[in-house]
C-alpha cells in the first residue's frame, strides 16, 4: 500500500519552496558563523597582544591611535642632539602623558668627539669616542632628561658587520670599543633609570642569508661582499659580543627582514649562538621588520605594494611563531633621503607624499584583531592602598599546545592587615677566620657590574647564608649577593636554591617596572641586584640548606655603619620590589629606614609616608597567602623579607640601615 506525501500538486510546490527558502536562509546563517569563527580565531589563537607590536618613526600619539599601537623607535645620534637640543627635547616633552613608549637608539656619531678611521663618513658612522668623560656626560645627560618617556634603552645599530655604515674602529670589523662603550652606557643607565629594559645592539643578518634546518648559512642569494661579512664580522663579533657582555643587557634585538619563511631559522640560529656564548635566557625582540625585500628602488610597484601588505599578518604570526616578544615594523613613512636604501625608500606604511598604502590598512586591521590584554598581566593596581598581586598562573592557549607559564596558585582576596609577618627566621653561620672570632670578610666584587651602581658602602662586607625557609607557596624574598654565572657549575646562579623543586616549579619572578609586569630570572639566566626582591614558589614547607649549594649565597654583613641605597621606580609604574639584604632581623623604624630624594636629602620612613613621599608598604604573609602592611617603627624586616614600596618621587632611594642611624 502506497504513501501519498502530497495531497495535490500545488501544495507540492508550496512545500517545496519552502524548503529551498529554508536552505538559502541557513545557508547566509552559516556564512556569518563561518566570519565569526574566522575572526574569533584570528583574535584567540597564538598572535601577538596590541601592547607587543609598534611602528618605527612614530612622531605623535595621533599617528599611534590611528594604528593602534603605544611603542615606536627612534635613533639619536650625539652630535645631532648637540646641535637640535630643542627639537630633542620638545619631542620628548610633548610625548610625556601620551603613553607612547620609546626604544631609543643611541648612537656615538660625532664628526669631532669620534676616532673615526680617515676612510669613515664621519657623519654615518659611530666610532669610539675621543674622551669617554665626554661621552659618559651625554649619555648621563639623555637618560636623566628622557628617562620618564624612554621605555626601553639601546647602544649602537647593526655594528657587527665591520662593513656598513652603523660602526667602525681602528680595524675593520673590530669591536673591543664598542663592548667598553656599551658597557659604559648600560652602567649609567641602571644608575640613573633602574629597571628599564637595555637592548642589545641590534643584529643585521645582511642581505638575504637564510639558514637550513641545522642552522647552515645558505649564501646563494648574497653578495661576496656580505657572504665576507658574515663570516668574519657579523658571526664572530656577534658571539662575543653576548659572551662578554651578557650582563649588560636584557633583551636581544635582532633585525628580520627578507622572507617571511626565513624568520623560523633565523631566530633559531640567535637561540644557539647565545646558547654557545652562555648567555640563554634573553628575551628576542626585532626593532626593525618588514618585507618583501627587494633588491632595488625601481622595483617597487603597486604589486609588490599589495605583497607588502597581504604579507603583514603573515609576518607577525611568523615572529610570534619564532619566540620573539616584541615586534616594530619599519616603518612608518617611506623616505628616499636616506642615501638611496631600497628599505628606507620602499617599506613604510605611507608613501613619501604622507599617502597611506595598502600596507597601512592592512597593518591597522591586523592590530585592531589583537587582543589588548597580555596573557600574563600581572599589574600593580592603581590604588595606593593596595600592592601589586604576587604571580598566578596563566595558561596560554595555543592551535597545538598549552603552555603553563607559572604553577596554579588559588588566592583569597581578603583586606590587608597591620600585624607583623612571622615567618620562620633564617639561620645563618658566619664562617670564623683562622686567628679570631671575627667572621671571615668578602671584598664586595663586581657583581654583574651591579656594584657601581647599587650604592654599596666602600666597607661593605659580605657572609654566607647556610639556609633559607620557604613556605609552600609564593615567597617574596631578598637574597642578598650571589656570585656571577662563570663562579658556579650551573648554569643558574639561583639554581641550588631550587633542587628539590621540580623543574616546572622553578621560578623566581622580578619586577620589570618598564614591561609593568614580571620576568623570570631564572629563564634570564640574570643576577638580582642588592636589595631587590624576587618571587619564588615551593610546593611545601622546606629549607634549601647547603647541600642544595645555598652556601654559594652571600649576605651583607651588619658590621658597617653605612646604609645600602636602593633605586626605586617612580611614574608611570611606581612600584618597586625590594627586600632586606643583611643577615639578620632590621627594625622597619625611623633609625633604620630612610627616604633619600634626588637632590641628596634625606627623610625617615613615618616623615616619608605622612607626607605623601611614599605610600604604605606591603610585605607578604606566605602562611596566609596575604598581604600584611609595614607599619613604621612597629614592623620588622626578617632575614630575606621581600617588600613593596611605591613612590611618584623621580631619582628618590630606599635606605636600609643596619645599625641605628639619626640623621642630623
Amino acid at each position: 500500500m502506497g504513501i501519498t506525501l502530497f495531497k495535490t500538486e500545488k501544495q507540492k510546490k508550496q512545500i517545496l519552496i519552502s524548503l529551498f527558502v529554508l536552505i538559502i536562509a541557513l545557508a547566509g546563517l552559516l556564512a556569518i558563523v563561518n566570519q565569526f569563527i574566522l575572526k574569533a580565531d584570528t583574535v584567540n589563537q597564538n598572535y601577538f597582544t596590541q601592547d607587543q607590536i609598534g611602528v618605527y618613526g612614530l612622531m605623535n600619539k595621533k599617528q599611534a591611535d590611528e594604528l593602534g599601537v603605544e611603542w615606536t623607535r627612534h635613533p639619536l645620534k650625539w652630535e645631532d642632539y648637540e646641535t637640535n637640543k630643542v627639537l630633542f627635547d620638545q619631542y620628548f616633552e610633548q610625548t610625556k602623558g601620551m603613553k607612547m613608549k620609546v626604544i631609543l637608539t643611541v648612537r656615538s656619531v660625532h664628526s669631532l668627539k669620534t676616532n673615526c678611521p680617515s676612510w669613515a663618513p664621519k657623519r654615518e658612522l659611530s666610532c669610539p669616542p675621543k674622551d669617554i668623560k665626554e661621552y659618559k656626560a651625554f649619555i648621563r645627560e639623555i637618560v636623566q632628561k628622557y628617562k620618564s618617556v624612554v621605555a626601553a634603552w639601546q647602544f649602537e645599530n647593526e655594528p657587527f658587520s665591520g662593513a656598513s655604515h652603523f660602526w667602525a674602529e681602528a680595524k675593520l670589523g673590530q669591536i673591543d670599543s664598542l663592548i667598553e662603550l656599551t658597557k659604559t652606557a648600560s652602567e649609567i643607565v641602571r644608575e640613573e633609570d633602574p629597571g628599564k629594559i637595555i637592548l642589545s645592539p641590534s643584529l643585521a643578518f645582511g642581505g638575504k642569508i637564510t639558514f637550513d634546518d641545522q642552522l647552515n648559512p645558505d649564501f646563494s642569494n648574497t653578495s661576496a661582499l656580505i657572504t665576507r661579512a658574515w663570516k668574519e664580522a657579523i658571526d664572530p663579533n656577534f658571539r662575543r659580543f653576548t659572551k662578554e657582555n651578557c650582563g649588560y643587557f636584557d633583551a636581544v634585538d635582532v633585525h628580520l627582514y627578507h622572507t617571511v619563511d626565513s624568520i623560523k631559522n633565523r631566530v633559531k640560529w640567535v637561540n644557539n649562538a647565545l646558547s654557545a656564548s652562555n648567555c640563554n635566557g634573553k628575551e628576542l625582540w626585532t626593532t626593525e621588520t618588514a618585507g618583501p625585500q627587494l633588491d632595488n628602488i625601481s622595483q617597487a610597484d603597486n604589486t609588490f605594494y599589495q605583497e607588502q601588505a597581504d604579507e603583514i599578518p603573515l609576518r607577525f604570526k611568523a615572529l610570534y611563531d619564532a619566540g620573539i616578544k616584541r615586534a616594530i615594523y619599519f616603518h612608518y613613512r617611506d623616505n628616499i633621503k636616506e642615501g638611496g636604501d631600497v628599505i628606507f625608500a620602499t617599506l613604510g606604511l605611507k608613501d613619501v607624499n604622507n599617502t597611506n598604502k595598502p600596507a597601512f590598512l592592512a597593518f591597522k586591521n591586523y592590530v585592531a584583531g589583537l587582543s589588548t590584554v597580555t596573557t600574563t598581566a600581572i599589574l600593580p593596581p592603581s590604588t595606593p592602598s593596595i600592592p601589586p598581586t604576587h604571580p598566578v598562573t596563566t595558561i596560554t592557549t595555543r592551535s597545538v599546545t598549552t603552555t603553563t607559564t607559572r604553577p596554579i596558585i588559588t588566592t583569597t582576596t581578603t583586606k590587608p592587615v597591620t600585624t607583623t609577618t612571622t615567618r620562620p627566621v633564617t639561620t645563618t653561620t658566619i664562617v670564623p677566620a683562622t686567628t679570631t672570632q671575627a667572621p671571615t670578610v668578602l671584598t664586595a666584587p663586581n657583581v654583574g657590574n651591579h656594584k657601581s651602581y647599587y650604592y654599596l658602602p666602600a666597607n661593605t662586607n659580605f657572609t654566607l647564608s647556610t639556609t633559607i625557609d620557604f613556605k609552600a607557596g609564593w615567597n617574596m624574598l631578598s637574597f642578598g649577593y650571589i656570585p656571577t654565572r662563570e663562579a658556579l657549575p650551573t648554569l643558574s646562579p639561583y639554581s641550588g636554591i631550587f633542587t628539590s623543586i621540580p623543574l616546572n616549579f622553578r621560578v623566581a619572578y622580578k619586577y620589570i617596572s618598564a614591561l609593568n609586569n614580571y620576568q623570570d630570572i631564572l629563564s634570564e639566566n640574570s643576577i638580582l641586584p642588592f636589595g631587590n626582591a624576587v618571587w619564588v614558589y615551593s610546593q611545601t614547607n622546606r629549607t634549601a640548606k647547603a647541600t642544595d649549594n645555598v652556601s654559594k649565597i652571600q649576605s651583607l654583613n651588619t658590621i658597617q655603619a653605612d646604609a645600602i641605597e636602593i633605586p626605586l621606580n617612580s611614574n608611570p609604574y611606581p612600584w618597586t620590589m625590594v627586600g632586606n639584604p643583611y643577615i639578620k632581623d632590621i627594625p622597619f623604624d625611623d633609625s633604620h629606614i630612610f627616604i633619600k630624594l634626588s637632590n641628596g636629602q634625606m627623610t625617615k620612613i613615618s616623615d616619608a609616608l605622612n607626607s605623601g613621599i611614599v605610600a604604605k608598604s606591603w610585605a607578604f604573609d606566605s602562611t596566609t597567602n596575604n598581604y600584611q602592611e609595614l607599619v613604621p617603627n612597629t614592623s620588622i624586616l626578617l632575614i630575606h623579607q621581600g617588600f613593596w614600596i611605591k613612590t611618584n618621587q623621580t631619582g628618590a632611594k630606599l635606605l636600609i640601615s643596619p645599625v641605628v642611624v639619626n640623621p642630623s
